[in-house]
């Protein structure tokens, strides 16, 4: 089990990640968002999650479950100095705690790049050794990238950037693939060239480097996949995942993906189909040609940098909660301004999900859990609305839509008090040729059904093993309970 992977149960199995920073903020007064426990005691907490987190790992399950225990004790009596009446109501702290908690304490990977961006490797998350002769010169089995921390990022957590580059596409037998080395070299000059080095003192930068060549369905030629594909999200979000997140102080609310040429259409992709595991897009190309984006990138900020995405944003711009800019070129402290002024929004009020895969239909703090099989044509449709002071969750579904859950934290809602789930549908009809039965039986779908009205249990264990496996995508996040609803059918 890889500990805090950022795809959780994705891309291998049904990607049930994907958030959408929405427009509406909550209501709460700035000196409310303050962290209640302290910097000693989160530093405590996290090395105890730390602990935890590692018996998980060696499937230690009663070391594991002492460590827990000694853990809700400690964070008793934390809550109990911080005068709250259950730990878990600090969010920003238990954020905090549990990224801590998935650091290992000692480096997985050597990084050495301090201002400056450095090769750093580790083994592949596609085993390849059956090829081995083969691949000889083309890829060694290693997932690499050229990364560079600021010097002081042990003590400042700076935004980080996953710089996709322009990858080669060719389909050809192995002997005639571009050389491992090659490809390391034009990563290497084309990271240089955009990442300045002032640049590189204000944030913390990662190129993979796409070097990993695949068998053809004909089991003759080989190619090396395109960022956009399932390999390819698999090499970017992995080595992300590896490379920083376990290994790397850095601001969690602040993770852009950043890609040049045809990789920016990858970097868009990304935000519509993983947006909670992303803050953000820089893009330095073409816009796809199709990509779910006006419900999925609502609230995700995307800088379009250069002249082949100056339509697409200007087509866009404006549109509610959409959160877009354009500049023709851009210096470095611009760009910096623009990572420091567009943080995750962690509890957005609004998810919207469209998609036509399941392994999509996520967002944030919702995930669709099953699906109508019957209605194979049809598309996930999700609009989710929390409205806090009514202390509800309202849910619009498509009737592809057969169940789903929300992960809730009292930040979204006041868990202390009764929850209440309400749904409907919308369906799909044609007016004009339906009979009126079918119209009554539309009609009725169509009105709200209130799925669940009771109240919720904040669960420790619960919220770590969210943090560990994420079901959910939104990276940096913690939900202390959950709603699961069963829409029958």
């Amino acid at each position: 089990m890889i500990r805090a992977s950022i795809l959780g149960v994705a891309l291998l199995g049904g990607l049930a990640t994907a958030a959408l920073p929405a427009a509406g903020t909550l209501p709460f007064e700035k000196e409310e968002l303050q962290t209640l426990f302290g910097t000693s005691n989160q530093e405590k907490l996290g090395k105890m999650v730390r602990t935890y987190y590692a018996h998980i790992e060696k499937e230690e399950l009663q070391k594991a479950n002492k460590e827990l225990q000694k853990l809700i004790e400690e964070a008793g009596k934390v809550a109990k100095t911080a005068k709250i009446a259950d730990p878990l109501l600090a969010i920003e702290d238990w954020r905090e705690i549990i990224r801590r908690g998935l650091m290992v304490e000692k480096p997985t990977a050597a990084i050495v790049g301090r201002g400056d961006l450095k090769v750093a490797e580790m083994e592949s998350p596609i085993d390849t050794r059956a090829n081995e002769k083969e691949l000889t010169g083309i890829f060694n089995n290693k997932l690499k990238a050229y990364i560079s921390l600021p010097n002081d990022f042990a003590k400042v957590a700076y935004p980080v950037i996953l710089a996709l580059h322009t990858t080669i596409d060719e389909v050809k037998s192995a002997k005639d693939l571009t050389k491992a080395k090659a490809i390391d070299a034009e990563v290497k000059a084309w990271a240089t060239a955009t990442f300045s080095k002032e640049l590189l003192t204000k944030a913390i930068v990662i190129c993979p480097v796409m070097d990993i060549a695949l068998r053809g369905s004909d089991n003759v030629s080989w190619s090396r996949p395109r960022w956009d594909s399932d390999h390819g999200a698999l090499w970017a979000f992995r080595a992300l995942s590896e490379f920083i997140f376990k290994n790397v102080n850095h601001d969690p609310s602040r993770i852009y993906v950043d890609g040049t040429g045809e990789a920016a259409a990858a970097a868009m992709l990304f935000c519509a189909r993983f947006p909670g595991v992303l803050t953000g897009a820089i893009v330095r190309g073409a816009p796809p040609q199709r990509i779910d984006f006006e419900k999925n990138c609502r609230g995700t900020p995307v800088l379009f940098v250069g002249d082949a995405g100056k339509s697409f944003h200007d087509e866009w711009a404006g549109k509610e909660g959409l959160v877009l800019a354009h500049h023709p070129t851009i210096d470095d402290a611009t760009l910096i301004q623009w990572l420091t002024d567009h943080p995750k929004e962690y509890s957005p009020t609004k998810v919207g999900i469209e998609t036509s895969d399941f392994v999509y239909a996520a967002g944030s703090w919702f995930r669709v859990t099953d699906q109508d099989a019957t209605r194979e044509t049809m598309r996930f449709l999700i609009d989710a609305a929390i409205d806090r002071e009514a202390n509800e969750v309202t849910v619009v579904t498509s009737e592809k839509v057969s169940g789903f859950e929300i992960f809730l934290n009292d930040r979204m809602l006041d868990l202390s008090k009764p929850v209440k789930v309400i749904h409907r549908y919308v369906v799909e009809i044609d007016e004009a040729t339906a009979s009126d039965e079918a119209k009554a039986a539309a009609s009725e779908k169509m009105k709200d059904v209130v799925r669940f009205n009771g109240p919720v249990k904040r669960i420790l264990e619960d919220t770590l093993q969210w943090a560990y496996l994420r079901p959910y995508s939104n990276t940096g996040e913690i939900y202390v309970a959950s709603i699961r609803v069963d829409l029958g059918g």
